[in-house]
């Protein structure tokens, strides 16, 4: 049986966000406060479901994503980058709220490192894709646009919106990884 790794990256986009948006479900939201720090209280159910989702993902993009596009080798790179990182991320908790931490935290850094490769991911695809659909070359060029704006959340007054605004960010690269896989 060979295993279709389209299928491995859409079941594992699924698990993100059915798993970002459960912990949000549990409590009243403080729009002021990230992602991050409503999943270190349940720090065990993130780590597995994240390391399934990484590696799953990653895979899925690696296998099928890339050569189904045509997209250059340097996007193997990206992605090598991005799995490691992710990994940095998830053993860091962000226990702070946005704006109340250092600069120099390590979650801090690998998020916005994560973002902005996300970004480079998008604009390759948008590109340098070959046979891309409208709609995921849409969607890719919006995640990518997000992306980069992730610095707003931290310096601008949408830091008052931050929760909002990261899972927007984030829901609009699963949307477009999603319609890369679909298409």
């Amino acid at each position: 049986m060979v295993l279709d790794y389209r299928w491995l990256g859409i079941i594992s986009l699924i698990i993100f966000v059915v798993a970002a948006g459960v912990p949000l479900l549990g409590e009243p939201l403080d729009w002021q406060d990230s992602v991050s720090r409503s999943w270190v209280r349940s720090r065990s159910r993130w780590l597995l479901v994240a390391v399934v989702m990484r590696t799953g993902t990653c895979i899925s993009l690696v296998l099928w994503l890339i050569p189904r596009y045509h997209l250059p080798a340097l996007t193997y790179g990206v992605i090598a980058v991005v799995y490691v990182i992710s990994f940095a991320v998830i053993w860091v908790p962000m226990t702070d709220r946005p704006g109340q931490h250092s600069y120099w935290h390590g979650h801090f850094l690998g998020a916005s490192a994560l973002s902005t490769l996300a970004a480079v991911t998008m604009a390759i695809v948008v590109w340098y894709g070959v046979n891309v659909s409208n709609a995921a070359r849409i969607a890719c060029f919006v995640a990518m646009i997000l992306a980069v704006s992730w610095p707003l959340l931290f310096f601008s007054p949408a830091r008052r919106m931050f929760l909002l605004l990261e899972s927007l960010i984030a829901f609009t690269i699963s949307v477009a990884i999603m319609l890369l896989l679909v298409g």
